[in-house]
C-alpha cells in the first residue's frame, strides 16, 4: 500500500505525542508509539535463497542503491520535504559513491555488492588525498594541490582485497564481515566533518577581512553557531523519534563534557611543555571566553544548589 495523503497522519501523530504530559517533566511527553524490536537476522536474510546465483541482479542493485532520493519519504513526504530531497540529490550522490551505507533496519543491511566493492577501493584512496592534501597545505592560486604520493599506494591492497571480497559474496545477503563497513563509514564520516570545519574557518576569515570585522571575534562567533548547529540537528532527530528525556540530559550533558575535555587537555598541553603554573589564553577574545564560562560555570551551580531538596 501506498500512502500518497498523510496530512491528517501527521496531525494525529503530533497531537499523540503531547496529548499526555507529564507534569514533573512538561517538556518531555508520554509516547504511546513504541518501536517495533527488529530481527536484524531476519532483515539480513530475508532475500536469501541458496538456488539463486551469488551474482543476482549485480546492476540493478548497484544502480538502486545509487538512487540518491529516498522513496520511501518521497511517498510519504509533502512537498518541501521532496523539494528539499532535490536539492540535496547531487552532494547525496557523491557521498553515496564513496561512504558505505549499513543499516541493519533495511533488507541486506544496506548491502550491495557491487557498490560496496567498488568503495573500497575508492573511499581509502579519495580521503588519503584530501588529508594528505589538507596537511601539506599547498596552494596554486586559489585552489589547494592534491598530494597523490600516498594515496596511490593504496591501491596495492585495496584493490585485491575488492576482488577477494567480490569473489567471497553474495547479492542477496551481506557477508558476516559487513560490520567493518561501519567502521569505513565513520572514518570517511569524521574526515569529511574535519574538511567541512576547516572550509568554514576560511571562509569566516574572509568575511572578516572583507568587513574589518576581527578574525578572532568571526571564530568565535561562527565556531559557537556551526558546533551548536549539529547538536541541534542530532536533537531534533531524537525528539522527533520519541526520545525527549534523552535529549534533555544531552543539552546538560554535552556541553560540560565538553568543558571539561577541552579545559583538561588544554591543561595537561600546559603541563607537557610550559612552567609550573603558568596558564596561557590564546587570542585577543581569550579573557573574555574564560570570564563568560566562569560565571556561567558558576550560576549553574548555585541554581542546582537553590533547587536541592529543602
Amino acid at each position: 500500500m501506498v500512502i500518497t495523503d498523510t496530512a491528517d497522519y501527521r496531525r494525529r501523530a503530533k497531537h499523540r505525542a503531547f496529548k499526555n504530559t507529564n507534569a514533573a517533566f512538561f517538556t518531555t511527553s508520554k509516547v504511546l508509539d513504541h518501536h517495533v524490536p527488529v530481527d536484524f537476522a531476519a532483515t539480513g536474510k530475508m532475500l536469501h535463497d541458496d538456488r539463486n546465483p551469488k551474482n543476482l541482479y549485480l546492476f540493478s542493485d548497484f544502480l538502486e542503491s545509487l538512487n540518491p532520493i529516498d522513496m520511501e519519504d518521497w511517498e510519504l513526504g509533502g512537498r518541501l520535504s521532496r523539494l528539499y530531497q532535490i536539492i540535496g540529490c547531487p552532494l547525496v550522490f557523491l557521498m553515496l559513491l564513496v561512504i558505505p551505507y549499513v543499516d541493519y533496519e533495511k533488507a541486506k543491511h544496506g548491502w550491495s555488492k557491487l557498490l560496496n566493492c567498488t568503495q573500497i577501493i575508492t573511499a581509502p584512496f579519495i580521503y588519503i588525498i584530501l588529508v594528505h592534501s589538507m596537511i601539506v597545505s599547498e596552494f596554486s592560486g586559489w585552489y589547494i594541490v592534491l598530494q597523490f604520493s600516498y594515496a596511490k599506494w593504496t591501491f596495492l591492497l585495496t584493490v585485491p582485497l575488492a576482488i577477494a571480497v567480490f569473489a567471497h559474496s553474495r547479492t542477496d545477503r551481506p557477508p558476516f564481515y559487513h560490520i567493518v563497513f561501519v567502521g569505513l563509514s565513520f572514518t570517511i564520516a569524521i574526515v569529511n566533518i574535519w574538511i567541512c570545519t576547516c572550509e568554514i574557518e576560511v571562509l569566516t576569515t574572509v568575511i572578516a577581512i572583507v568587513f574589518n570585522i576581527s578574525s578572532n571575534f568571526m571564530a568565535i562567533t561562527f565556531g559557537s553557531v556551526s558546533i551548536a548547529a549539529a547538536d541541534i540537528i542530532a536533537n531534533a532527530t531524537l525528539v522527533l523519534q520519541g526520545y525527549e528525556k534523552m535529549v534533555f540530559a544531552a543539552i546538560i550533558g554535552g556541553p560540560l563534557f565538553n568543558n571539561i575535555m577541552s579545559i583538561g587537555i588544554s591543561l595537561l598541553y600546559n603541563e607537557g611543555v610550559r612552567q609550573d603554573g603558568t596558564a596561557s589564553l590564546y587570542g585577543t577574545h581569550g579573557e573574555n571566553c574564560y570570564l563568560a564560562w566562569s560565571g556561567g560555570f558558576v550560576h549553574g551551580f548555585n541554581d542546582d544548589i537553590q533547587k536541592g531538596p529543602m
